[in-house]
Order: structure tokens, then sequence, then C-alpha cells
């Protein structure tokens, strides 16, 4: 449609264009001198006809007499003796008229060929003289106004499939691996319905891997649990009846089991975290209430750290989410900045309620992680340069970016000035769609 309207633009534009060329006028004097010798006037005046439809008139004319014997055109009859003065003259009495004289031989005598250029009669204004430009760049605006039109269809048609891939695509990279694009893009038989297609069906082959490898690795965890207590029982009727030489070979044994069933823990608590609290239902949470408890359940902690703890938060600061999930972030931050924090210091937990969501961050005053190491964070297992001054598996801050990726909102790490770290969770009030 767009190509088709192009081309009737063009085309009027090089209709007008043609008929503002200008002839060779003694070609055209030459041409008609003879088909006169070769046919005589009447020729001459058939011949003529079609050069009217485009503007131009001639006149063949011996001792002053016309031989096609009709009237010359007002402006040639006015321009008549100029016309015959010279051999060769060309006139332009108006701006789109144009006048020629000149002399052609015919047998042994010499005749004067007449030429007038001017606009045909009830012929519309030409695109390039001053009258027709108005009416011409009217045509033009209204075709190129119907070509924006159908371009902006064609890509508003376009658009928004592209759009739904993309709105897919985006899903899947924050991690939810049901964003499906479906009917009725991708029953369409175009290429963009086969990519949709294709996007699906490679969307179910991760989902279905992942799901696989959560299984898995709780399964695992679960059977873990399991012959460890045996172990760890074993080893407690075994400390007993052991020689003391023995014993702190047992006591590291011990030790080597408690680990391995706290990571086990953590392993199954990142597991829960990412199946996305599936089955449970938002609830109202009051995180004001919740940083006031978490930080007085962890004050025997503090006291046994030498560390103390302030809290800034509004009376409430409720959003809908899921406790438990919320809880164990919670829980999971102020524990990280204890492990972090030199005996003496002070951790800042504060909660702030915005229009629509809710802050909460902890600071601490320990050495604070290299900036190279900031966007790894939040990586399972992942314990940075700092690490290991601090027991743990490194799963701790992976599980708070689960959890509030649940919720919808994002976590931010960064250094605070002065030393230490600040760790910041964006909440959205409202429960996540």
């Amino acid at each position: 449609m767009t190509l088709m309207i192009s081309a009737l633009v063009m085309g009027r534009i090089a209709r007008e264009n043609y008929t503002t060329l200008t002839p060779d006028w003694h070609d055209l004097a030459s041409d008609t001198a003879a088909i006169y010798d070769a046919a005589g006037i009447d020729a001459v005046a058939s011949w003529a006809r079609p050069l009217q439809r485009r503007g131009i008139q001639i006149a063949l004319l011996e001792n002053g007499r016309n031989l096609l014997m009709s009237p010359l055109p007002p402006p040639m009859e006015d321009s008549l003796p100029r016309l015959m003065r010279d051999s060769e003259i060309i006139l332009h009495p108006k701006s789109d008229v144009t006048l020629v004289g000149l002399d052609v031989v015919s047998g042994d005598r010499t005749l004067r060929f007449l030429a007038m250029r001017a606009p045909p009669r009830g012929a519309g204004p030409r695109f390039f003289s001053p009258r027709g430009q108005l009416p011409m760049l009217i045509e033009i605006l209204v075709s190129l106004f119907v070509i924006g039109v159908v371009s902006w269809l064609i890509a508003r048609s376009m658009g928004k499939p592209v759009e739904q891939l993309q709105r897919a695509v985006r899903r899947v990279a924050a991690g939810d691996l049901s964003a499906r694009i479906g009917a009725p893009l991708a029953q369409s038989k175009d290429e963009l319905g086969q990519l949709a297609r294709d996007f699906d069906h490679m969307a179910n082959r991760i989902e279905s891997l992942v799901e696989r490898n959560r299984w898995l690795l709780r399964d695992i965890s679960h059977e873990l649990r399991s012959p460890l207590a045996r172990l760890q029982l074993a080893l407690e009727l075994g400390r007993g009846e052991a020689q003391s030489t023995v014993q702190p070979y047992f006591e590291r044994a011990s030790r080597e089991i408690v680990r391995l069933d706290e990571l086990i823990a953590e392993m199954l608590a990142l597991s829960r975290a990412e199946e996305g609290a599936a089955g449970m239902a938002p609830e109202a949470v009051d995180l004001a209430e919740m940083a006031r408890d978490r930080l007085a359940e962890a004050q025997i902690e503090l006291d046994n750290r030498g560390l103390k703890a302030s809290l800034d938060a509004p009376e409430t600061a409720v959003l809908e989410g899921h406790s438990v999930l919320l809880g164990r972030a919670l829980d999971n931050l102020i524990s990280n900045a204890i492990k972090f924090s030199p005996a003496g210091s002070e951790i800042q937990l504060r909660v702030a309620a915005l229009a629509q969501s809710i802050e909460i961050s902890v600071e601490d005053r320990g050495p604070g992680v290299p900036e190279a190491e900031l966007p790894q964070l939040f990586s399972p297992f992942y314990r940075g340069s700092n690490g290991l001054r601090a027991n743990g598996q490194g799963l701790g801050l992976a599980i708070v970016e689960r959890i509030v990726q649940v919720h919808g909102g994002r976590c931010l790490a960064a250094n605070r000035e002065g030393g230490g770290l600040s760790m910041t969770l964006i909440l959205p009030v409202a429960a996540k769609a």
C-alpha cells in the first residue's frame, strides 16, 4: 500500500516534470518542414494535435501567411513582428510562456516556423510554475500523511507481537521460568509465530531442567540429614568411651558434622525460597514490627560479640507478603552484619515506608567489600575475599535475594563511607502478581 501511494505521487511529479521539459526547437522545426514536404499541410495539422496536449502550438508561415489556416494564439499574434524579425529568436513574454521563431527550408523555399509553449487550456497549473506549487504541495502532503498512517499501522501490527516477545524474555531473564507467549501469537503461521513457538518450547525445556535440579538438590539434602544425624549420635557415644588422646579428633569430627548439617539446612532454605512461596497466600506483614522482634532476638548474640544495635523505623510499615520468608531474609541480613562487625561497633537497622515500597537497610562497621565483588555478593556459595573471616556457607545472601525477588523487589549492596557495608532491600507494598 505504501509503495503504491509512493509510486502514484512520483508518477504525478514525473508527469508534471515531463510537461515542462523544453523541446529541441530546431528539431521540431525541421520535422515540421519535412512532414510538410512529404505529405502537405494537412499532415502537419495532424502531427501538431498531439503537441497541443503538451501545451505546444505551432504555425508554418510563408510570406507572412499561416499555411495551417488557423488563427494564431493571442500571445503569438501580439509578438508576431518580433518573431518575424530575426532568423532565430526565442521570447518569454510571461513566466510560463515561450515563443519561438525559426527559418526552415522547404524545397527551394524558406518558411517561417513559429511555436508557442504554454499550459494547455483546461489543464491544471503545473507544479513548477508559481501558480501550481500550492495544489501540488497539498497533494504531496496528503499523500505523505496517508503513507505515514499506513506505516504507523504496519509498525503497530508488527510492534505488538515483538513487545509480547520482549516481555516474556524479560520475565525469564528475571527468573520467572513460567513465562510463556502462548496464543494467539504462538498460533500464527508467520515468522513471529514460529519464533514464539520456539521460545515457548525453550522455556518449557529450561523450566523442566531447573525444576528437576531443584528436586534433586532437595532430595539429596533430605537423604543426607539422616545419615549425618546417626553419625553424630555414634560420635557422641564413642566420645564417652574414647581415651583422652583421641578426644580432639572426636570433637573435630563433630564440628564438621555440624557444618555439614548447617550447609544442608541452608541448601534446603535456598530451594524453598526459589520455589517462590508456592501455595502460600500473601498476608499483611508489618516490617517495622518484624525488625523490632528480630533485633530483640539477636540481642544475645550482639552482647556476646560486644556489639550495639540501633533501629530507625516508623510505627508501622505494612506490605503484602510472606512473613516466614521475609523473617528469614531479615535474620540473614542481621546475622551477616554481626559476623563482620568488630567488637565495640554499632549495627544500624532502618525501615522506611515509601509510597510504593518499603526499604530495609542494615549497615555495619566491618571491613566492607571490594567494589569488584559487590555484584557477586548475592550469588550462591560466593564468600568473597572477606568471607574467610567468618563462618558460613555463602548461601545466606543468596537466600535473601531470592526471597526479595519472590516479592517483586530487589537487593542493593554498597560500601559505606568510613568503612562497613550497607545492605538494602526494596520491597513493593503490593504483592507480586
